[in-house]
Order: C-alpha cells, then structure tokens, then sequence
C-alpha cells in the first residue's frame, strides 16, 4: 500500500559516481514529490550546509579510492543497521527535506534504506528522486520511472503507449515526472506552476551520471550517446615545470617529515618573506606530503608555519593526523588568531583524547570533527561530546560538529543521558508546550501537554529560536493530532533552525533532537506509543526552557475575530534547582520570583548580543501570514502582533511550570507502558 518512493544523493567521488544516502517515503508522488525535491535542492545549496557537505564529500572520495568501479549487476544489499551511517550530514540533511513540507509545516515519515541500495532495489511504485551534490554551487536533480505502471494509460492506441514508454529508464524534470499524474490543463497542476517552473530553471542530472552510479540500468542514451563516456584522463599531472623555490621548499619539506628533529632555522624569515609563502607551504603539504603530515613530531611546527595567524584552519586533508600532533600544534601563540578548526576524517576526530588537544585552546568559536565512513563506532564521537560537557564546558562558543549525534538521532538511539551536563553554547535545554484545544469552537476540558528535549539537537540561542518559530508556524491551524501529537514537526523544524535571523530561503540543517525524534517517529508508526514525550528534565540554573501556550485562531477565524492571544510563550531561566517531579499535595515547589521569564528579544541579549535581534519582526510577520493567508495588508499584520504573540509575565510562567510539574505521574505510567512494547 502507499505510493512508494525512494529519494538518493549521488556525487562523483574521486573516478565514479556513486551513491551516498537513499531514503524511503512511503507516500510520495506526483506535486508532492516536485515540491520535496526543491526543498532538498534548497537544502543542498544552502551555504551553511556547505563546510560538512564538503567534508564529508572529501571523506567519501578517500573511502572510495581504492574502491572497484560500480558493480554491473545489481549487488546483494545487506542492512546496515549494525554500522553507523557512513556519511550522516548527508543523510540527515536528505531525511529532514525528504520528510518536511515546508509549504505547510507538515512531517512525514521517511526511512533509511541500506547503504549502496541500488536505484531499483527499494519497495517502488512511484518512481525515484536523485540529486547529485558533485557540485554544490550548481546541485542538479532528476525524477527517474524505471517501471512500466508508472504510467497509467489514458487512451488505448499504440503512440500512446509508445511515448509512455520513451520516459522511463532517463532523467525526468519535473514537468516530465507529472504527466504520469495530471494533465497540464487539471487544477493542481495549475494552482502549482510556479513550483514547476522553478524546477525547470535548475540543472538536469545527465544521464550518464545516472549510468555510472547503477551500471545495470537500463539506460535509454540518446541516439548519439551510444555507451557510457570514458572517464577523461586525469591531468592533474600535466602542470608545468615548478619553480626552483617549489623544489627547494618541497626538499626541506620531505627532509622534515622524514626526521624526529629538524633545524627549522633554515627556513628562516627571509624565505618567510617570499611573496605567498604560507600559501606555497600549505599547497606543498596538502598536494604532496598530505598522508605524512602527523606521524612525525616535525608535523606540528610545519603546521604552525603554514597555517599561522589564519582564523579559520581545515587540516582535514591529512587523514593521518594524530591527537598527538594536533595537541603540539594547538599550543603556543602562533594559531591564537584563529577561531574554526576543522579536523574531520582525520585520526584525531576520532580519538578520545581530543578534547585534552583541544583544551590548549581558551575558546574557538567552530570546531568540526566529522568522522570517516569506516569507522565501527559512534561511541568516541558522543564521548568527545560528554567530555567537552564536563571538563571544558566553555572551550566551545558557537558549533562542535560530531558525526555522533547526526548519526544517532536517524537511528533513534537516546544518545544524550537523562540530566547529563550541557555546553552553554547550546543554552535550551527542552521545550514545554500546552495546546489549548478547540473543538466546534468550544475549548476543550482536556488540554494537551506535550515535552520536547533538546538538548541533544545542539541549538545555539539562535538556532533555538528560528526553530521555535518554524514550530510556531506548524501550529497555524489550531488543529492537534491527538494521536500522533507534534514530536516529528518538532524534530523536523529544530533540526531546520537556521543560525541567522529573518526569514530566507535557505534551510540550515542541524542534528534531529534524538529523543523527540525517536518518539515522534514510533508515535507515526503504532498506536502503542501514543501519549510518549520526553521526560521533563530539571530547571537548574544556567539553563533555558522554552515554555509554550498555543491556541491559534486558525484561518477561519478571520482578522476581525482574532481577539485573543494566540500564542503565549516565555524563555524561562530558573534561579535555584528545580526538580522534574509533581509536588507533594498543596506545597509549593519553586516560587514566581524564582523564574526568569524572558521574550525572545531578551533571551538573545542574554545568550547571543552579536544576534541581529531587529529582524525578529520578520518571524513574527510570517508566522501572521502563515495563519491569515499572505494576502494579508501591512495594517492588518501589525495589528496583530501582540495578538499574535505574547511573552508570559511571571506568575504565568510560575502557573505553566506547575501545571507541567502536576503531569509527571501521568507522563511516567505513559513511559511505563510504552516501555513494554520496546518502544
């Protein structure tokens, strides 16, 4: 059942295209399938996204060098539930827009299938979507239909068919992709056309890409394109001749690496004042010595050498590099300037004791520390995150990109241990909200309690708060699955926070929060874990909850008729420990001077001043046009800010925590009885 369809990221990683992540959406088709391929088109393009794409796109190319060419049949396809995911950015990023409706805030569910699953190898009755990230300044995509029901006849005669069967087996645009579904003349193909004319304005995937990812295909070339193109020949090599001062540097450069000591008084300041020398220094080490640099204790000064005074430092292109040599490397003055790091696919990623090399550091603002595809384990990569939590809580001001947490929230494993210390980079901790439910217009007795941890999708106050605001617009109906509940929005919309303000197109993609994810998920797929939500944790102090109370009026309601507040929220702060447990009857567990109940605006002065907090009024104004319809006047939208959203003053917040806290017996026997079935 379901109209079933695969989505992969393919890219070109060293000779040969090949396949680096395929989900499963179950019921994906048609309009819907044009309008997730954009947003993943999107996704892909967004220059925030870029640093881990790269990253990753590099580590692929390594893990595949020594690789045998695609297989010409269709390989034997093994579960890779066992392993961790080989490149998980890549794959979170195409969960997250294979699985979000950004036009109306919806979430699916979508699948991981099994690494290196073949274009045909999945449960298909609706076709594929391929986008290749070889280039990610021009992403391209293409629909492919490899099965002849696909297409449904409309009329009985033989050109029909005939042309019905020229659009299968090669790359679809999306205008190509719907005739199996409308006629150009039908209401949803009209009402969409500017989705599908977007579409036609980005680049096709050739279908050569597409032959040389799953060589078994049957590919239909056109007429002139008879087989598959030989690879062109590398012409790396075929430079000319390098400079006398390349020779000599790239000699000292071997000599070094090949000795425990080395007199670098030779390169002394006045080869130091070659024009480009850092920059010829650097080439030589990437382009020539990049499996060398690490091993000896001459790799550190050279790194000092060639990267100093540079703010932003990528030493990933030496894969060998040691905690050891990062370590000497991070020490002393000379890379004080600097404030990103990027070690991923390195050996030090994956060690331990990285968070002893990076100690050397008082703060950096970025850190990634990607790990490679071969690895066995996501376990160092949460450790590395726990010790950073607990011995060098500061050391971290904006980003620590771990493979872990991406890797473990799409396997719904609850990585981040209940209570455990957080980075104060990474400030909010869970999200509380009470849907105050309406039913023919009359409010509901029962009101809903939902509880979202977040500290394991990593949120920086702003990412924290554009999140919120996307969730706030996933809530512009008034309507609340009573079944499913919000979790899968809340993990889609988190995980989709950008790390700027104002309203743009480009999606940034972050880890999904894993315990609301893991929840939110198994509420989609059985009854049994309906009701499931995170366990409220402890307000301690240093650390933010978001509480929020939501009745929005819906579309129905009209301008005119919004006279309440739609929503009520509050960045709450706790002055004292606040233990996540009901009160005893008629005591008082924490008083309202106790709470800091701040709106977003403060919140940010707080946590992030270098936040650009004047466009806060763009959220605010997109939220009102998501309820009211965007042909909405100015007048009207700011009318309706304070209607629309409101900070709680402190006894409210003080009333809202307790209503939360008189809940956790019932979210406990919930968590009892889920339990059982595994969930």
């Amino acid at each position: 059942m379901g109209q079933r369809h695969q989505l992969f990221v393919i890219a070109k990683v060293g000779e040969h295209y090949r396949s680096l992540a395929a989900v499963h959406h179950h019921w994906l088709y048609g309009m819907s399938a044009l309008r997730q391929c954009l947003l993943l088109l999107q996704i892909f393009s967004t220059e925030a996204n870029r640093p881990m794409l790269r990253q990753e796109l590099a580590m692929a190319e390594r893990h595949f060098r020594d690789e045998e060419p695609p297989p010409i049949k269709a390989p034997f396809i093994n579960s890779s539930a066992g392993s961790p995911i080989q490149f998980p950015f890549i794959m979170t990023c195409l969960m997250v827009g294979a699985g979000y409706n950004a036009s109306d805030c919806t979430a699916s569910v979508v699948h991981e299938e099994p690494f290196g699953m073949g274009y045909d190898q999945g449960d298909n009755n609706d076709g594929i979507t391929v986008l290749d990230i070889s280039d990610l300044s021009q992403v391209k995509y293409c629909f492919v239909n490899f099965l002849e029901h696909n297409y449904f006849p409309d009329e009985d005669s033989d050109d029909e068919d005939a042309n019905k069967a020229e659009m299968l087996h090669k790359p679809l645009t999306g205008r190509q992709y719907l005739t199996s579904y409308y006629q150009p003349s039908e209401l949803m193909y009209q009402q969409n056309i500017m989705t599908i004319e977007t579409l036609d304005a980005k680049p096709l995937i050739k279908i050569n890409a597409l032959a040389e990812t799953w060589p078994w295909g049957q590919w239909k070339f056109e007429p002139r394109s008879d087989s598959i193109p030989t690879p062109l020949r590398n012409t790396s090599k075929l430079r000319g001749p390098r400079s006398l001062f390349d020779q000599s540097l790239s000699k000292v450069v071997d000599t070094a690496l090949s000795s425990d000591k080395f007199n670098f008084d030779l390169i002394d300041e006045s080869v130091q004042i070659i024009p480009l020398f850092k920059e010829r220094l650097r080439g030589c080490l990437i382009k020539r010595f990049a499996d060398r640099v690490g091993h000896s204790p001459t790799s550190a000064p050279l790194l000092k050498l060639a990267y100093g005074d540079d703010k932003i430092i990528d030493w990933s292109p030496f894969s060998n590099l040691r905690v050891e040599c990062l370590k000497n490397a991070l020490a002393g003055e000379e890379l004080k300037a600097m404030t990103s790091l990027v070690i991923s696919g390195t050996t030090a990623a994956q060690s331990p004791h990285l968070v002893d090399a990076l100690s050397q550091l008082n703060r950096i603002e970025s850190v990634y520390a990607l790990s490679g595809p071969d690895r066995e384990q996501d376990i160092t990569s949460i450790k590395i995150y726990s010790d950073l939590a607990t011995t060098s809580p500061r050391l971290i001001q904006k980003k620590i990109a771990l493979s872990g947490p991406f890797s473990e929230a799409i396997r719904r494993s609850r990585w981040f241990p209940y209570q455990a210390p957080i980075i104060p980079a990474f400030p909010v901790v869970q999200l509380l909200t009470y849907h105050d439910l309406m039913t023919d217009g009359i409010r509901s007795d029962f009101p809903q309690l939902e509880s979202f941890f977040l500290g394991d999708a990593l949120l920086s106050p702003v990412r924290a708060v554009t999140g919120f605001f996307r969730y706030l617009e996933c809530l512009n109906d008034g309507v609340f699955e009573r079944i499913n509940g919000t979790a899968l929005r809340v993990a889609k919309c988190f995980a989709a926070a950008s790390s700027s303000l104002g309203v743009s197109q480009d999606v940034e993609i972050g880890p999904l929060p894993a315990e609301v994810y893991k929840y939110g998920k198994a509420a989609y797929l059985t009854s049994a874990a309906k009701g499931r939500y995170s366990m409220i944790r402890h307000l301690m102090p240093g650390q933010w909850t978001i509480f929020l109370w939501a009745s929005p009026p819906g579309l129905s309601e009209g301008v005119d008729l919004c006279s309440s507040v739609a929503f009520k929220y509050a960045f709450v702060r706790s002055k004292v420990p606040v233990t996540a447990a009901a009160p005893p009857e008629n005591s008082v567990q924490v008083k309202v001077e106790d709470l800091e109940a701040l709106d977003v605006k403060e919140f940010l002065r707080q946590t992030d001043p270098t936040a650009e907090t004047d466009k806060l009024q763009d959220h605010t104004d997109s939220l009102i046009r998501r309820i009211f319809g965007q042909e909405i006047n100015s007048k009207d939208v700011a009318n309706l800010r304070p209607r629309i959203l409101q900070c709680m003053k402190s006894d409210e917040a003080h009333h809202f925590l307790h209503e939360f806290l008189n809940e956790i017996p019932n979210i406990e026997r919930i968590h009892e009885r889920v339990s059982r079935w595994g969930l």
